[in-house]
């Protein structure tokens, strides 16, 4: 049977959305740093190898010795041994990219800002300074790392990054203790600190808007403001910023969170591009979805509380392994970082370039299901 020129056009435009979503799935496959098994699990087999665990083995070796006292004979014994098991021990390039290095973090009370800080102590920065709101949780963190790395000298410091006064005082104070623990300045910012939302755009008011940005973007941008012009004046520095894959490709109901990560993502673009001839680096990293609390402190488009864990945060990737991965993949000289990506998401952001009208029908496709999905929830209610 002939067809009409119509059905013909037709069937070659999804032939060629055929050959196109083929092509996305080998070249995301082909250029997965690891492996196919590693690109379906968002996890570095390595870790889990005798290879590696002989590897943290020595490690901790070495950090004996470099803390200059027996741990075996510290009243720190159970806790220090429990870290070893579960902490996968840095790689000798990301030891040598961070040892002895100023470094501050934000968000370092839990989740994925609590891994680094630990992943950053099995380097034996010389300063670690940590900061968050959660003064208790943070207190715990301090006392892990010190466990870890004796030697180093480790504060904290209480912060909101909605209050950019209170910012300001951070990046102050954090060079002042630089400045008097003799090391100078900071080496390291890490802006990890942030605040995901759950809201449809006409469910959301302007003040959530303005909190999400001034987190997720205004903040780091400020402490970077602050620290950074001493790395110029040191011709060295790293800004390792935690972005987001929604500030690649923007989801439904996400407006305040992807417009904030999306501005992450055009400034460090083009601070990277400024900086590099001081050798100061900036890294952009894009996670997928890790298992935080994140979901829970989301806010709502009123402004509360969304307290809930969703499922793919809760299936999410392991925030240590994606610390480790994080630092090892910095160490290397990587600018832009994507981690702990689904399979889903890898192709969305490769949609997003090569065949963006395909990706804006299934992002609508996607709200459209969701809507309809609440809509049933509420009727069985």
């Amino acid at each position: 049977m002939r067809l009409d020129r119509k059905s013909q056009a037709f069937l070659q435009t999804r032939y060629a959305h055929f050959v196109w979503l083929v092509f996305l799935i080998t070249l995301a496959i082909t250029t997965n740093a690891y492996s196919f098994k590693t690109f379906l699990t968002d996890k570095d087999p390595n870790l889990r190898t005798n290879k590696h665990r002989d590897f943290r083995n020595k490690q901790t070796f070495s950090q004996k010795k470099l803390s200059g006292r027996n741990i075996l004979k510290s009243t720190n014994t159970e806790i220090y041994n429990n870290m070893v098991d579960t902490l996968p021990k840095s790689s000798p390039s990301t030891n040598e990219s961070f040892h002895s290095k100023s470094i501050l973090i934000t968000g370092a009370s839990g989740g994925l800002g609590r891994s680094l800080a630990l992943q950053f102590s099995t380097c034996i920065p010389r300063v670690l300074i940590l900061s968050a709101r959660n003064e208790e949780a943070l207190k715990q963190v301090v006392e892990e790392c010190k466990v870890i790395s004796p030697t180093s000298v480790i504060h904290m410091l209480l912060c909101d990054l909605s209050n950019m006064d209170q910012v300001k005082q951070l990046g102050d104070e954090a060079l002042k203790l630089c400045y008097q623990s003799g090391f100078g300045v900071v080496d390291v910012l890490v802006n990890n600190g942030g605040i995901s939302s759950r809201s449809k755009f006409l469910d959301t008011t302007i003040e959530v808007d303005e909190t999400v940005m001034r987190v997720n973007y205004l903040a780091g941008a400020c402490l970077a403001k602050k620290v950074v012009p001493d790395m110029v004046k040191q011709k060295s520095g790293k800004i390792i910023w935690i972005s987001s894959v929604q500030g690649l490709v923007g989801i439904p109901n996400r407006t305040s969170y992807a417009a904030s990560k999306f501005a992450v993502q055009g400034y460090c673009e083009s601070l990277r591009a400024e900086l590099a001839p001081c050798n100061v680096s900036v890294h952009g990293i894009s996670p997928g979805y890790i298992r935080t609390n994140l979901s829970r402190s989301a806010m709502l488009g009123d402004g509360r509380q969304y307290n809930q864990m969703d499922a793919t945060t809760a299936s999410g990737a392991d925030p240590q392994d994606v610390a480790y991965t994080i630092l090892d993949e910095v160490a290397k000289g990587r600018s832009d970082i994507i981690v702990a990506a689904t399979f889903s998401a890898k192709v969305a952001i490769w949609l997003r370039f090569l065949l963006p009208t395909l990706l804006q029908y299934l992002l609508v496709s996607r709200f459209i299901k969701s809507e309809q999905k609440s809509a049933d929830k509420d009727k069985n209610e």
